[in-house]
């Protein structure tokens, strides 16, 4: 048998129309031709050059999900929300469990067709989906593996970019310094995109160790390796660049005693570099500014984005609360905040987080985005006691105030679900402002606590004088739906 399943069953088809006194074929083997034909296209099979048969699938001894589970996962694949199943897989992951081996294959081409493939998703697949992989090639879809496979050296040598990135991040997170030497191992050979990609997947177990290596990428033929050579480099500290860029952020710093309430009487002022020096390049630095901004500006930015942060508070003297209040009258100011903002995205520093968004808040309107992305790199305590003062600003509208409690990084813990929940009916929208919600609401229904289920309900109908309407019920349904979930693996 010959040829891909659907052209093998279109000749089956044809036989079977003229009919099989004619052709010559019993019915009987015609109708088991069929039925191993239909097995292969369920299970994949692609027609190729094959030395051997196709080996079995291994045996899996993690136990199956619990059956109520599993009729919910079948329930999301009918309309499929990737939120949705990526935290049952992370349920079932948790319960040490796996999906039961006739619905991998409806999980599996559903998942290699998704533009973010989750590996957790793909964890619960089980010895059945590991299989299945490897009999289509559409199904193909490399992801970092839970350990280290046997043939890691042959992958690399012969894999193509996708399956080595894969197989280089599983490397970074089990045996860093072997992920190195496999990168250098080809280096000279690999495409500037393969480069670049390769010095990205270096961010995942980074240490000191990898810094000659980076620092000799700096000077890579590619300008998008030696940037991207730049990006790791700049989130790993004690790195000779991080170090060139201290001393370049400490000439921008200046200091000069005055009389007044600040500190030890500091008074800062910031002196951006009046010309650009063409070492700079080599560091990343781009001579010509973005629109809008001037170049003086646009140099300072990035070199104060690639510098520690601590060098403000070694040069000046002062807390991070102290140092705002001293260059917010400065010309550069929002330059250099919008710098520090990079900074402690980039190396999360909860202490100037903190303080930068106590300066929002005293600010006439306050950025929502840059709130929240300064939120996400706080510790979860201090992040949710931040995010609870923030969205009780009277300044902010109630679809600003739902986006902002809705866009973390993690789901709400009980504690702040029963808070925010609190908060937002107590500054519920008004008029037309009631349909502004519909993106916020929707992403709270996927972070907030199950146990909140019933307060979530009552929170979103009492926006409406009457009933919701349907997207509205969509996100209440979805929390029911969540916290079923919950109790399924819990029983």
């Amino acid at each position: 048998m010959s040829g891909s399943p659907v052209s093998v069953m279109k000749e089956m088809a044809a036989g079977a129309v003229i009919g099989t006194d004619r052709s010559g074929d019993k019915p009987e083997a015609v109708l088991t031709q069929a039925a191993v034909v239909g097995l292969r296209a369920r299970a994949g099979w692609k027609a190729r050059a094959c030395a051997a048969k196709i080996a079995e699938c291994p045996a899996d001894t993690k136990p199956v999900a619990p059956e109520a589970a599993m009729a919910t996962l079948l329930r999301l694949m009918g309309d499929p929300d990737a939120g949705v199943i990526e935290e049952w897989a992370e349920l079932a992951q948790a319960k040490g469990v796996r999906i039961v081996d006739s619905t991998v294959p409806v999980v599996m081409d559903w998942w290699s067709r998704q533009p973010r493939r989750s590996e957790v998703v793909y964890s619960v697949l089980g010895k059945r989906g590991e299989w299945l992989a490897g009999l289509n090639d559409a199904w193909r879809k490399p992801v970092a593996a839970s350990e280290v496979p046997a043939n890691a050296d042959e992958i690399w040598q012969t894999g193509n970019t996708p399956e080595r990135v894969a197989l280089l991040l599983t490397l970074r997170r089990h045996d860093p310094a072997r992920g190195l030497a496999v990168v250098q191992s080809t280096w000279a050979s690999d495409s500037a995109d393969e480069r670049r990609r390769f010095v990205e997947m270096l961010l995942q177990g980074r240490s000191m160790a990898d810094e000659p290596f980076l620092e000799a990428a700096l000077d890579d033929k590619s300008k998008v390796v030696r940037r991207q050579a730049c990006a790791v480099l700049g989130a790993m500290a004690g790195s000779r660049y991080r170090g060139r860029m201290n001393e370049r952020a400490k000439a921008i710093i200046g200091v000069e005693a005055k009389k007044g309430l600040l500190k030890r009487g500091v008074k800062v002022k910031l002196n951006p570099p009046a010309e650009f020096d063409k070492s700079w390049e080599r560091d990343g630095i781009e001579e010509q500014a973005a629109s809008g901004t001037g170049k003086r500006a646009w140099w300072m930015r990035q070199i104060v984005s690639a510098a520690d942060v601590s060098v403000w508070t070694e040069v000046t003297g002062l807390d991070p609360a102290e140092c705002l209040a001293a260059i917010s009258g400065d010309d550069y100011f929002k330059d250099a905040l919008a710098a520090l903002v990079d900074v402690v995205q980039t190396a999360p520093q909860p202490a100037w987080a903190e303080a930068i968004l106590r300066h929002l808040l005293t600010e006439d309107k306050l950025d929502v985005d840059m709130a929240k992305g300064l939120c996400d790199t706080l510790p979860r305590a201090q992040r949710e006691e931040l995010l609870l003062e923030i969205a009780d600003h009277k300044r902010l509208g109630a679809a600003d105030r739902w986006m902002l409690l809705a866009s973390t990084k993690e789901r709400w813990s009980a504690a702040f679900s029963t808070k925010a929940l609190k908060l937002l009916i107590k500054n519920k929208a008004k008029g037309n402002d009631v349909y502004r919600l519909y993106e916020p609401v929707e992403k709270a229904s996927r972070v907030v606590a199950v146990e909140s289920a019933d307060q979530f309900e009552e929170t979103v109908n009492e926006m409406f004088a009457d009933q919701p309407t349907d997207s509205f019920k969509r996100s209440i349904d979805r929390v029911r739906l969540r916290a079923d979930m919950h109790k399924e693996f819990a029983s």
